[in-house]
């Protein structure tokens, strides 16, 4: 498998160019190391069969520092294919002359510094995982048509009815019935009779007057 970052053929060459750092790019390392703005960077770290002037590998940040060397058409359209190749990477690019570093070393620092930050928070939302909804337990159950369902309504007590399907209605007078029918006080009497037992003066009356 080929090597893409620091190759083993390049270890040479990324040492001379760190040993032969021009003015600029010292200026900025003392703002970049010891992880300063945010982020570790490593100097002169090759991708591919380039060598990058600053490198964060966490967050794939390149800086480079575009001296004197880097003037003319020629070396321009040379820088752009170069940078087009490792941007093909999923690297990031930020870019500043000497005269910038000079200037306002400060503000190329914050620069990079608010670029670290940016790639950083991309670099958690990356890494979060796919937010899903999940039902809670107490949720009330729907119908299929998206509406709360109702509650069950309450099972009546049952009744006791008559074959007819009505409810026996009281005798007259309200209560419960008291007393004999006339029916019921003349099976008493013939049972009295059969037994020879005598009849209350009122029923005996009563049986005559139900023979004649």
């Amino acid at each position: 498998m080929n090597e893409i970052f620091n190759r083993r053929d390049q270890t040479p060459k990324r040492q001379q160019l760190r040993n032969e750092a021009p003015p600029a790019e010292r200026k900025l390392w003392a703002h970049l190391r010891g992880e300063q703005l945010g982020a570790k960077f490593r100097r002169q770290f090759s991708v591919e069969r380039y060598v990058l002037d600053f490198y964060c590998p966490r967050l794939r940040l390149a800086i480079e520092v575009d001296g004197e060397s880097h003037a003319g058409d020629e070396a321009q359209a040379y820088d752009a294919v170069r940078q087009s190749e490792i941007e093909a990477l999923g690297i990031v690019f930020l870019r500043f002359s000497n005269q910038e570093i000079y200037r306002n070393a400060q503000s190329v620092a914050e620069t990079i510094r608010l670029k670290v930050e940016e790639l950083k928070a991309a670099d958690l939302t990356s890494e979060l995982p796919p937010f899903r909804l999940r039902p809670s337990p107490s949720a009330p159950v729907s119908t299929p048509s998206g509406l709360r369902a109702s509650p069950p309504a309450p099972v009546p007590t049952a009744s006791v009815l008559t074959p007819s399907g009505l409810r026996p209605s009281p005798p007259p007078g309200g209560g419960e019935r008291t007393g004999t029918t006339g029916d019921e006080r003349t099976d008493n009497r013939a049972a009295k009779s059969q037994r020879g037992l005598p009849l209350p003066e009122g029923e005996v009356a009563e049986g005559r007057r139900g023979s004649n």
